[in-house]
């Protein structure tokens, strides 16, 4: 019998994600801008330089979103050599963050998962075990009545 080993994962509410996002898009415009200057100041190549950027600095990994019953249960499947001491997960009413800080090639993980309606931050339980993190949070809506008839 093998016993699975499932890991905490501790969390962060926040009101919003804007300051998460605008963190993130402050590095990969600062690395799209060394790209223009690298190519000679040469205009016309915004949207180029920007996709490289956010390439090379950012990992978006896999998600999955599914319902169950009042929960919403969020999937994320991390790289086979990450260590999920380094995870940093914002859940915010409508939507829900999970990154690294940068490494030392200043590459990092970051992935924002948008929630189909607001949910409960107080209701967030995350683990990780086998490679898979996993979120589970409450809707924040009331479930639907059924009426007889």
């Amino acid at each position: 019998m093998s016993i699975l080993e499932k890991t905490p994962i501790a969390f962060q509410r926040v009101d919003s994600l804007a300051e998460v996002m605008e963190k993130v898009s402050d590095r990969i415009r600062q690395r799209a801008y060394e790209l223009y200057v690298d190519r000679g100041s040469l205009d016309g190549y915004a949207q180029a330089d920007w996709y490289r950027a956010e390439w090379e600095l950012i990992i978006k990994p896999n998600v999955s979103l599914t319902r169950l019953n009042q929960d919403f249960i969020i999937e994320v499947t991390l790289p086979e050599d990450f260590n999920s001491e380094h995870v940093l997960v914002f859940v915010a009413p409508h939507e829900i963050a999970v990154g690294t800080r940068p490494d030392q090639e200043g590459r990092q993980l970051f992935r924002i998962i948008r929630l189909p309606e607001p949910v409960e931050t107080d209701s967030v339980d995350a683990e990780f075990s086998l490679g898979t993190l996993r979120i589970a949070v409450m809707s924040a809506l009331e479930p639907y009545e059924v009426s007889s008839l």
